[in-house]
């Protein structure tokens, strides 16, 4: 169901991060308070990266886990889901979101790299695109 309200804590305890949790109804995360305005679009990021994991996390089929390696691939998919999210709904964006990924992923990726450097298995690539198209039609 993609007719969920956004609701978004801001948090003096959190240091880094954000951590998206579950309200009915809603697409809800709690991120770090911005220190400033030069965290702004940081802490904007962070917040669709929690909204889009309640979105694609499905898509794996299993519970997410950190010994496995799902978490990781959960990541990967957002992180192409966002940015695909980006180029058709907001593309001044793109670029800002990049330098966002590099930093919290460690890369140096480029917009040409983006889909290269997260290995999907082609069953949830294909799944993933779907989904953002349909997120992109409203």
């Amino acid at each position: 169901n993609t007719n969920r309200r956004p609701n978004v804590l801001v948090s003096l305890s959190m240091t880094s991060y954000g951590r998206g949790f579950y309200m009915e109804g809603s697409l809800s995360a709690s991120v770090p308070l911005p220190k400033g305005p030069e965290e702004y679009e940081g802490a904007f990021f962070q917040i669709v990266h929690e909204f889009t994991h309640q979105l694609t996390d499905s898509l794996l089929d299993h519970n997410i886990r950190i010994d496995d390696g799902s978490h990781e691939l959960s990541e990967d998919i957002v992180a192409v889901a966002d940015y695909y999210i980006f180029q058709q709904l907001d593309s001044k964006r793109v670029e800002s979101y990049l330098q966002w990924i590099n930093q919290a992923f460690d890369k140096k990726l480029t917009s040409n790299e983006i889909s290269s450097s997260f290995s999907l298995p082609k069953n949830i690539s294909s799944s993933l695109l779907e989904l953002v198209n349909h997120l992109c039609q409203y």
